[in-house]
């Protein structure tokens, strides 16, 4: 049982007008090809920013693969039953961006 204050029916319009924005499957495809560019350029510069200051890069690197196994538990254990939303489509395809660039990185320095 919820209460219909002021703050949850803005917040219900703005969820419905949101999800008619994205039932246009090239919005839809759009917003995911925008997830997958902006994980390769966080994956591009991630390791560029840490490297020039070479400051706590193991936890970086630890908080890269603690967000990307989470991502990974979102996504495939249906938590929060988001096995097959827009939502887990769009942090699946950030995920796969970041990994790609992180991939790119590792083969330019040769490790």
């Amino acid at each position: 049982m919820t209460q219909d204050t002021r703050l949850s029916t803005l917040v219900d319009a703005l969820l419905d007008y949101l999800e008619g924005i994205f039932r246009n499957p090239w919005r839809r495809l759009l917003v995911l090809l925008l997830s997958l560019l902006l994980g390769a350029f966080l994956g591009h510069n991630i390791p560029a920013l840490t490297g020039a200051r070479s400051f706590l890069d193991e936890f970086v690197a630890l908080g890269i693969v603690i967000s990307t196994e989470l991502i990974n538990w979102i996504v495939h254990a249906n938590f929060l039953g988001l096995r097959n939303t827009f939502l887990s489509s769009a942090l699946n395809a950030l995920k796969l961006g970041l990994e790609f660039a992180l991939a790119v990185e590792a083969c330019k320095l040769g490790s």
